[in-house]
C-alpha cells in the first residue's frame, strides 16, 4: 500500500501476519503469548504483547508487529485475535485491494491518497496523547478522500472535515458515583476513537437547579451511556441488595425519554438491583472487581456500542432541532427536482447560457452542496462572499413544480461540457435560528452548548442528505455533500 511512515523517533513499523489453516483450541491471549514467548529474546530490544499482536523491536531501527489470525481452507474470511477478547473478522488481503479500488479517486494516479494517509498517520503519532490506529485513519482517508489536484493541503483539509462530518458522533457519559469514574473513564478510553465524550463530572453550569441542567444537556448529545455501580444498600422486601443511586436511574428514564431508548446505554454491575419495570431488558453488566476481567466486558461493551451505533447510521431522529426535518424538505423539494430537470434538458440537448453570455449544451452533471461548518443568520453574505471568492459563474435552472433558481457554477472545475453546480442551503438560516431559540439566547457570541449543538445538527444535516442521496435513483453519483470552511 505504500503509506508506511518513518516515526518521530525515526523508527518505523512492518507488519507480519502469522496464519493458522485451523481454529486454536486455546484463548486469543493465550495464543498470543505463546508468540511472545517464541520471539522475546530475538532481539536485545525484546517484544511486547499489544491488542492484536506482538511487537518485536528492534532498538532505534524498526518494530515488526505480528498480528496472529486462523483462516480455515474453504473460508475466505481471515480472524485475528484480539488480547483479553475474542478472534474477530479481520483481513488484510481483503483491505489491501479495498484500498487500491479507493484511489481510483485520485486525479492522474498521482498518489495523493496515499499521501494523505501518510500525513494523518505521522500527525497520530506526534500527538502526546491517544489516537485513533493507523488502520483506522486508513480506513477513514480511503472513505472519505476528497481530491485536489497539485493542493494536499487544500485535500488533507477536505477529507478530515469529510471524516469528522460522518463518523463523530457525541455521547454523554454520567456515572452514579465518585467511585464509578473509572469505569467512565475506561468507556471513554475504548470509544475515544470513534466518537467525542463527555464524561459528567463537572457538566453542570452555576446558577441552575440540578434538573435545568439535565434537561438542557440532553440536546447536546446524540447517545448516552449512563454507568450504574451498586454504590448504595437497598432493603426491598425484607432482602437488603446493592443498588445503583437514584440520580442514575432517573437520569437514564429522562435521557430515554429525550433521546429514545435506542440511544441509552445503561452499563450496570453484576448484583445491582433493578428498577421492577426495567426487568427483562437486557443491559451490558460489569463484574463489582476490578482487574482483566472488568478490562474485557469495559472492551466488550464498548465493541457492542460501535457496533449499534453504526446499525444506526441509516436511521434519522426528529428531534428537539430541525436538521433531520430541514434536509428532507431542502433534498425532496429542491436537489432531487433540479437534478431531474437538468436530466431532461441534458436529454432534449438544451442549450445553456451563463450571465456572461457564454453558451454551452450539457453533457454530464455534478452537483456539489456545500454545507457551512458554522450557522449565522447572516448566510447570504456568506454565501455571496464566497461566490465573489471563488469566482463561480450563475446559471438559471428550472426545476419542475417549484420556482426557477440561479445556481452557481465552479467553471475552474467545469471541462468537456460538464456542469458543475454549488449550492449552499439558505435553509440553515432556520437553523440557527432554532439553535438561538433552544438556547435562550441573550447574548453576542456563541457558548459551548451553543458550539456543541450546531455542530451536532450540522452533522445530522449533512448525514441526513447523504442517506437521501445515496437511495435516490436520480441523484445517486452526481450530488455529495461537504463540510467547508465559509
Amino acid at each position: 500500500m505504500k503509506t508506511m511512515i518513518q516515526k518521530k523517533d525515526n523508527t518505523y513499523d512492518v507488519d507480519l501476519g502469522i496464519y493458522f489453516n485451523e481454529k486454536p483450541a486455546y484463548t486469543c491471549t493465550t495464543v498470543q503469548e505463546n508468540v511472545l514467548k517464541a520471539v522475546n529474546k530475538h532481539t536485545t530490544g525484546g517484544a511486547s504483547h499489544l491488542q492484536k499482536c506482538i511487537r518485536v523491536i528492534y532498538s532505534g531501527d524498526f518494530n515488526i508487529d505480528l498480528p496472529v489470525y486462523y483462516q480455515l481452507v474453504n473460508d475466505k474470511t481471515a480472524r485475528i485475535a484480539v488480547k483479553n477478547g475474542d478472534w474477530r473478522i479481520d483481513d488484510p488481503e481483503e483491505f489491501v485491494k479495498w484500498f487500491s479500488t479507493q484511489r481510483q479517486k485520485e486525479i492522474k494516479n498521482d498518489g495523493q491518497l496515499v499521501r494523505i494517509v501518510k500525513y494523518l498517520k505521522r500527525w497520530a503519532n506526534e500527538r502526546g496523547f491517544k489516537t485513533p490506529s493507523g488502520a483506522a485513519l486508513t480506513v477513514w482517508a480511503g472513505k472519505h478522500f476528497t481530491p485536489k489536484a497539485e493542493r494536499d493541503d487544500i485535500a488533507l483539509s477536505q477529507t478530515i472535515n469529510a471524516i469528522k462530518s460522518s463518523l463523530w458522533w457525541t455521547i454523554s457519559c454520567p456515572c452514579s458515583s465518585f467511585e464509578a469514574q473509572d469505569i467512565a473513564i475506561a468507556f471513554k478510553d475504548a470509544l475515544q476513537d470513534f466518537a467525542e465524550i463527555k464524561l459528567w463530572l463537572n457538566a453542570f453550569d452555576n446558577g441552575k437547579s440540578n434538573y435545568e441542567n439535565l434537561i438542557s444537556q440532553i440536546a447536546l448529545y446524540d447517545y448516552a451511556i449512563l454507568i450504574a455501580t451498586g454504590d448504595d444498600e437497598t432493603i426491598s422486601r425484607t432482602e437488603q441488595k446493592s443498588s445503583p443511586r437514584d440520580n442514575i436511574v432517573f437520569e437514564f428514564g429522562l435521557f430515554a425519554g429525550g433521546l429514545g431508548r435506542s440511544r441509552v446505554f445503561y452499563i450496570v454491575e453484576k448484583g445491582s438491583k433493578l428498577p421492577t419495570d426495567l426487568l427483562g431488558i437486557t443491559f451490558p453488566r460489569i463484574p463489582t472487581m476490578k482487574g482483566a476481567e472488568m478490562d474485557k466486558a469495559i472492551l466488550e461493551s464498548a465493541y457492542s456500542i460501535r457496533e449499534h451505533i453504526k446499525s444506526k447510521e441509516t436511521t434519522f431522529d426528529l428531534g428537539f432541532l430541525p436538521s433531520t426535518a430541514l434536509a428532507y424538505g431542502y433534498f425532496t423539494n429542491f436537489v432531487e427536482k433540479t437534478v431531474h430537470r437538468l436530466l431532461e434538458d441534458r436529454k432534449s440537448n438544451k442549450e445553456f447560457k451563463l450571465e456572461d453570455g457564454t453558451t454551452f449544451h450539457l453533457k454530464e452533471i455534478a452537483f456539489d452542496i456545500l454545507i457551512p461548518n458554522d450557522l449565522s443568520d447572516d448566510m447570504y453574505n456568506k454565501v455571496r462572499a464566497k461566490r465573489l471568492k471563488d469566482n463561480w459563474a450563475k446559471i438559471k435552472v428550472d426545476p419542475k413544480d417549484v420556482r426557477d433558481y440561479d445556481f452557481s457554477i465552479d467553471v475552474t472545475r467545469a471541462k468537456d461540457g460538464v456542469l458543475h453546480l454549488v449550492d449552499i442551503p439558505f435553509t440553515l438560516n432556520a437553523l440557527y435560528k432554532a439553535v438561538e431559540m433552544y438556547s435562550s439566547k441573550a447574548h453576542l457570541g456563541k457558548d459551548t452548548k451553543e458550539t456543541i449543538l450546531e455542530q451536532r445538527e450540522i452533522r445530522n444535516f449533512q448525514r441526513t442528505l447523504d442517506y437521501l442521496i445515496s437511495k435516490s435513483a436520480l441523484a445517486k453519483g452526481i450530488v455529495k455533500t461537504s463540510i467547508v470552511n465559509i
